[in-house]
């Protein structure tokens, strides 16, 4: 069995390859057909997954949500707790995992959100994703 280093070393160098233009004008055309009275909910990339910032500009009327984490499972004390907070463009806290998050906002819930854009590095043909966050952001 191929170990999950040797699949993101592959899938890596394939993603170096690749041109995401297309990507984002597919991005773009589904973002088009989305209801901007709901929150869509956006991951920052880790290198070698689909930058999704370039996007930002072609949503002013679209309400944004980012994850943010308690930081408790990266930490080793247990599960963790994820929640996606409004976004309004503003200034960013680092959360519990070291990543920019709407801190000062509420968490929403999960009706609230009608799209996630999940960036990867690869999915298998079951829908898992491939990434770094041990399953944690997942």
């Amino acid at each position: 069995m191929t170990s999950k280093q040797d699949l993101r070393r592959r899938f890596r160098s394939l993603r170096n390859q690749r041109d995401d233009r297309a990507l984002g004008s597919a991005i773009h055309a589904l973002l088009l057909q989305t209801n901007p009275d709901l929150y869509l909910g956006l991951y920052w990339a880790l290198p070698g997954e689909t930058d999704l910032r370039p996007l930002l500009p072609a949503l002013p009327h679209h309400r944004l949500a980012l994850p943010c984490s308690d930081g408790r499972h990266h930490q080793g004390h247990g599960e963790g707790q994820l929640t996606y907070h409004p976004w309004d463009r503003g200034p960013l806290q680092m959360d519990g995992c070291g990543i920019p998050a709407p801190l000062n906002q509420p968490a929403l819930a999960a009706d609230q959100l009608q799209l996630l854009l999940v960036p990867a590095l690869a999915v298998d043909d079951h829908g898992v994703r491939l990434g770094y966050g041990g399953g944690y952001y997942d």
